[in-house]
C-alpha cells in the first residue's frame, strides 16, 4: 500500500483528530490539518499533499469551492 501524505480540512477539532488518528494508524501521514476553507487553500499549495480531505461545510470558503481551486 502507498503512504500518502495527507491535508485534512476540518472545522471540528475533535473530527480533526479523529480522523488524522485513523489514517495514521492506516499508514499514512497526516502533515497538516486546516480549520476552514481558506486556510485549506493556502496550505495546500504550501505542503503539496498527495490527498486533501474536506469538510463540506466550513466557515470562511466551504470545501466544495476550496476543491475547485
Amino acid at each position: 500500500m502507498q503512504r500518502l501524505r495527507i491535508l485534512v480540512a476540518e472545522d471540528d477539532p475533535l473530527v480533526a483528530v479523529t480522523l488524522s488518528d485513523q489514517l495514521t494508524e492506516l499508514g499514512h501521514d497526516v502533515i497538516a490539518v486546516a480549520s476552514d476553507g481558506e486556510e485549506a487553500v493556502t496550505m495546500t499549495g504550501q505542503v503539496q499533499p498527495d490527498i486533501v480531505i474536506l469538510d463540506i461545510k466550513m466557515p470562511n470558503r466551504d470545501g466544495i469551492s476550496a476543491a475547485e481551486e
